[in-house]
């Protein structure tokens, strides 16, 4: 540890100078997978304590804390609580970024030190440095609110449409089913990734929903009657619900690819009618990966006003419950819920 103790503070330890930083990599098997480190290491942490760290210039400040809980895996969020008196919460403000460290039994002397409960022989504290493959750098023309369009409606879209291409590129239509801000962000995505001239096809059974993806370019059909969408060459299933995957898979065209975005219900298939005979592919699409993400921005920068309409509605933090009751209406697009800094 490079540096020393400057108080011991009733809420924590401060560091004039940060300690010297080593680099810390992914633990064996999850090299490249930071969204599955992330379940498996909060699917350990039932209870305990922790130490919160930030860093604010050259001074860190570390806090003992047990009001630590996972809130979302995806997209991946903590929680942690900080009493207002603490010298952490205004810190927490002032940094770009915090860490968490969860403390094992025999390291109570740990815990007590960031306590500001200060011992004779107190355990030296050590800090690696963990690589940000978890943040992306915006520029300053990406509006804030359209900068969200980069995780759902652009990330796992663009994402399903990589995985579409692995098995059929020749595309000359496509169909949605679901239009949502995945299914609408996947009716957008295709426009400008495979074309303007692309018939992309969504079906939803919210009439309100239909009609906003059809100001989008795309051609709106009812859930329950799909001959419109003839014999698309791709798929994608954004809702989740087997009746939904089912009447996909039935009006795929030779060769053509179902693509599963996102988790839901499970699918019965005939591998010998639905895969063999049309030579149909089955694919899943989960999220999307950090490297996917510089094309993206590219993509925002360029079309930033067609993006950023795919949501429909913008609420202060104040009025999230409002916002959260309007979106489960099912008459919204992307809704985003900002904080004035």
């Amino acid at each position: 540890m490079a540096g020393a103790i400057a108080s011991a503070e009733a809420f924590g330890a401060t560091y004039d100078v940060a300690p010297m930083s080593e680099a810390l990599e992914l633990g064996e098997g999850l090299e490249g997978d930071p969204a599955l480190a992330f379940r498996r290491t909060l699917g350990m942490f039932a209870t305990g304590v922790t130490v919160l760290t930030t860093r604010v210039g050259e001074q860190v400040h570390g806090m003992t804390a047990n009001a630590f809980m996972s809130v979302s895996l995806q997209p991946p969020l903590v929680l942690i609580s900080i009493d207002r008196r603490a010298r952490m919460g205004a810190l927490l403000h002032e940094g770009t970024r915090f860490g968490v460290s969860v403390l094992e039994a025999r390291q109570t002397g740990l815990s007590d030190r960031f306590a500001g409960r200060v011992a004779d022989d107190p355990p030296e504290a050590t800090f690696e440095l963990v690589h940000e493959t978890n943040f992306f750098p915006i520029t300053d023309d990406i509006e804030i609110g359209n900068a969200t369009m980069l995780l759902d409606v652009m990330g796992t879209s663009s994402h399903a449409l990589g995985r579409a291409a692995l098995v059929r590129q020749d595309v000359e239509s496509v169909f949605i089913a679901g239009a949502g801000p995945i299914g609408l962000g996947l009716a957008v995505m295709s426009k400008l990734k495979l074309g303007a001239d692309i018939p992309v096809y969504v079906s939803d059974i919210s009439r309100w929903r239909l009609d906003f993806a059809e100001s989008f370019g795309a051609i709106p059909v009812l859930a329950d009657d799909l001959k419109a969408a003839g014999n698309p060459d791709i798929a994608f299933d954004s809702s989740g619900k087997e009746a939904a995957r089912r009447a996909a898979l039935d009006i795929l065209g030779k060769r053509g690819a179902l693509i599963c975005v996102g988790h839901g219900e499970s699918v019965t298939i005939d591998v010998s009618q639905d895969l063999i005979a049309p030579e149909h592919a089955i694919l899943g699409s989960e999220y999307f990966r950090y490297d996917e993400m510089p094309g993206n921005l590219a993509l925002l920068q360029a079309n930033q006003d067609l993006i950023g309409r795919v949501i429909s509605h913008r609420f202060p933090v104040a009025d999230i419950a409002e916002a959260f009751q309007l979106f489960l209406s099912g008459e919204t697009g992307k809704v985003v819920v900002t904080q004035e800094a």
